[in-house]
């Protein structure tokens, strides 16, 4: 009696549908995944971590895993915004060391401009321009002529902070030229507005 309860049971379980091959099959598949998963965890646990020093060696930001440079420079934009200058230089000057070291000109014509805007602001108009004129020989050496254009721009408005209009307006003029040509809409606009401030 008991082998055909078996044997009726089997009939109506594969009658009804089940399959015990699925329920194989489905247990293979979640200890594969297992073992996927698990090799994963072990080989990211085995392997070299990166420190905080191997990723600023390499230039990038141990925080967020950005390029260390231009994370300076968006903390020093932040700064700038909040009207925090001496912070917004302080970062400004760091970037710069670091694209001086990696030789990008136009990253450092870049941030020099930057730098550069921010002396203008706590109107330290001299060393302004020794920053921008830096500026105006980096974006001509990386043929970036909109970065001219606006590196002049901002000697351009050095001069007119320390009273020297002729100067000014030679600088004006040359960025104007270049901005119309290579620049933007929104760059001649501010050129010339500090033309009409002459």
């Amino acid at each position: 009696m008991g082998a055909s309860i078996i044997k009726k049971t089997k009939q109506k379980l594969v009658f009804q549908g089940f399959c015990p091959s699925i329920f194989v099959s489905i247990f293979l598949f979640c200890m594969i995944f297992l073992f996927i998963f698990a090799s994963t965890i072990l080989l990211n646990s085995c392997a070299p971590q990166k420190t905080v020093e191997d990723r600023a060696v390499k230039g990038v930001s141990p925080e967020i895993g950005a390029p260390a440079a231009e994370q300076l420079q968006s903390e020093g934009v932040r700064y700038f915004q909040k009207g925090d200058f001496g912070q917004a230089i302080a970062k400004f000057e760091e970037a710069e060391r670091m694209f001086a070291r990696e030789k990008n000109h136009r990253r450092r014509s870049e941030i020099l401009i930057l730098m550069a805007q921010a002396y203008q602001s706590i109107g330290q108009f001299e060393k302004s321009l020794g920053i921008a004129e830096s500026a105006v020989a980096l974006a001509e050496s990386s043929g970036d002529l909109y970065l001219s254009a606006k590196a002049l721009n901002l000697s351009g408005t050095g001069y007119l902070g320390l009273g020297q209009t002729n100067t000014a307006q030679q600088y004006l003029d040359e960025s104007l030229q270049i901005s119309r040509t290579h620049g933007s809409s929104k760059l001649t606009a501010s050129i010339l507005n500090n033309l009409g401030n002459l």
